[in-house]
């Protein structure tokens, strides 16, 4: 198999996937660790409460074990993000630990947190709108009256 260049992120509950493709040139090695695991178990997608518009995937199940501790996550990555500066449709990485891992998405424009991790993938422009629907209906069903199914994701190639 060639390099993977695209992962999808898929709301079963929904009928929504999203496509998310590579940076080049940026964190390449924590992306092609990220798609290396996939496909994942369909997983609890949160998101935040009051940190604005992203959502987050806590101990993400994964294949093979994240090969950086917290520091050395850091300091390896060619570049870190903002989440209240980034735009709309960045993933990032929260360092794993041994068989879990963290993905972090902004899905909106709203972002208060100056929370920073690597950057690791963006949404495709032409998803875009699909990711920020996903999103918000996940929001509305999480915190607001709508009461639906769980809020669940899976990542898959």
């Amino acid at each position: 198999m060639g390099k993977i260049n695209e992962f999808k992120v898929v709301y079963p509950n929904q009928g929504i996937t999203c496509r998310v493709a590579r940076i080049p040139g940026v964190n390449e090695n924590y992306f092609d660790w990220f798609v290396s695991n996939l496909p994942t178990p369909t997983t609890v997608w949160n998101p935040a409460l009051i940190a604005g518009n992203i959502a987050y995937s806590h101990n993400l199940e994964v294949k093979n074990p994240f090969p950086y501790d917290f520091t050395s996550t850091y300091e390896n990555s060619d570049k870190n993000v903002y989440l209240n500066e980034a735009e709309p449709g960045v993933f990032t990485l929260f360092c794993g630990a041994g068989n879990t891992g963290m993905i972090i998405a902004k899905y909106g424009p709203e972002c208060t947190e100056p929370m920073c991790y690597p950057l690791i993938a963006k949404v495709v422009p032409e998803d875009l709108d699909n990711f920020y629907k996903a999103n918000k209906k996940i929001w509305d069903i999480t915190y607001g009256s709508e009461k639906k199914p769980a809020t669940l994701v899976r990542f898959e190639l």
